[in-house]
């Protein structure tokens, strides 16, 4: 009897995952906690967490999983970390754990810098295998190694325009009021200044980066209350907002498009949450980073269950033709309705993946899943209002058509 307990002491020793010890701690997964997250709570890497687990470090873990958390060995503990290198043209292949506060800092090069050569905001959540442009990198090699004593140099100095600016804490100052007054989200701020809490105290100098972004043409926008050539459609007096959290550009879409009715705060409290973007809000809306899947946002349909809640009518459309779902856009924005559109931030390039949610259900999710609100349209393109940084955007009926795709055409119009 001995004997065949020894061996199964020993069979269940060696199922462990070669990273892991038996007196490893465990963790249990709590809904919205991804293994990055997880990995930066206990001091060890995504990588070093997934092999102690037998999972990859791109593997989804799901609320009430038991993880076993690695304890780093002896002689790995001081092991120097590896410095981030970029090809010979200037591209990095990001790795897991990367942001870009931390690219940032190995290569010397300022946030915003970055985000702009890749068509991404300064909050923007990076994912692992992606390749990004490091600005410079090509003509500089060695900056990796001599990066500047901050990370918040000016890479564009000759363009005071995309200049970040330093503003310094004045007494009952708080991040939320200095972002208002910036124009720029608190994420961005806390990305720019290496916050850990949103919490500023008096005197403190504070990084305010610059959100411009020349990705999308806005110089031949038409104005909100002007006709343009060409124009075929175009709905007057609607206000331009900036949302007030990182992921609730839909429910200040909505709040535009009922021009104040109801608030974005309103909208947002009534509003179920849900793993499943068809049903609710997926995550935290104000997750500090912009454009991952765990935190992600709501799509038309779950938009509409907060809308109908608080007493108002909508239709969403989703899944029809191309042709018919352009021709839906320009009907309502003739009647006077603005639209509210899925696309992505700044029309960028993605590919939707299929993600399992809690019911079972395979739900397409896209990075950097954004909402807008379409006011005009012209033969060349649409005109929105972007709620990310309240600005007026145009973009071409090409990228509108490609855009549109990911989400499967989908579009909400509330009366």
């Amino acid at each position: 009897m001995r004997r065949i307990l020894s061996i199964l002491l020993l069979l269940s020793a060696l199922a462990l995952p070669a990273s892991a010890r038996a007196d490893s701690p465990t963790h249990v997964v709590a809904y919205g906690e991804t293994l990055y997250s997880i990995a930066r709570k206990y001091g060890v890497t995504p990588q070093a967490l997934a092999n102690a687990n037998g999972i990859s470090a791109q593997s989804w873990v799901y609320a009430g999983q038991r993880l076993q958390i690695p304890i780093a060995s002896d002689n790995t503990s001081n092991a120097p970390a590896s410095v981030a290198q970029a090809s010979p043209s200037g591209m990095y292949l990001v790795r897991a754990g990367d942001t870009l506060s931390s690219l940032s800092r190995k290569f010397g090069i300022s946030i915003n810098a970055i985000a702009e050569a890749n068509n991404i905001p300064p909050n923007g959540f990076l994912y692992t295998g992606w390749q990004l442009k490091i600005p410079g990198a090509a003509n500089a090699p060695a900056a990796a190694n001599n990066p500047p004593a901050s990370n918040t140099t000016n890479t564009n100095a000759a363009d005071p325009s995309k200049a970040a600016t330093t503003y310094i804490v004045q007494a009952g100052d708080t991040l939320y009021g200095i972002a208002v007054k910036h124009s720029v989200t608190m994420a961005a701020i806390r990305i720019a200044n290496n916050l850990p809490t949103p919490y500023v105290y008096t005197g403190q100098r504070l990084v305010i980066p610059n959100t411009a972004s020349a990705s999308t043409t806005t110089n031949n926008a038409p104005s909100n209350n002007s006709i343009a050539p060409g124009i075929l459609a175009q709905v007057q007096d609607i206000p331009a907002y900036q949302q007030k959290q990182t992921l609730t550009c839909e429910e200040s879409a909505a709040s535009m498009a009922l021009r104040g009715a109801l608030s974005e705060e309103q909208i947002v409290a009534a509003m179920s949450f849900s793993d499943n973007p068809f049903e609710g809000i997926r995550g935290d809306t104000d997750f500090e980073l912009y454009g991952g899947l765990t935190h992600y946002g709501t799509y038309a349909q779950g938009l509409q269950k907060g809308l109908t809640k608080l007493g108002r009518q909508s239709t969403t459309y989703y899944g029809q033709s191309y042709a018919s779902f352009k021709a839906s856009i320009l009907e309502n924005l003739k009647q006077g309705r603005p639209v509210i559109w899925w696309t992505t931030w700044r029309e960028s390039y993605q590919t939707p993946q299929y993600v399992k949610v809690s019911n079972g259900a395979q739900v397409p999710l896209t990075p950097y899943e954004h909402t807008v609100l379409i006011v005009a349209a012209t033969n060349e393109g649409v005109t929105y209002h972007d709620p990310y940084d309240g600005s007026v955007r145009f973009t071409n009926w090409a990228n509108h058509e490609r855009t549109s795709g990911y989400f499967n055409n989908m579009a909400l119009v509330v009366y």
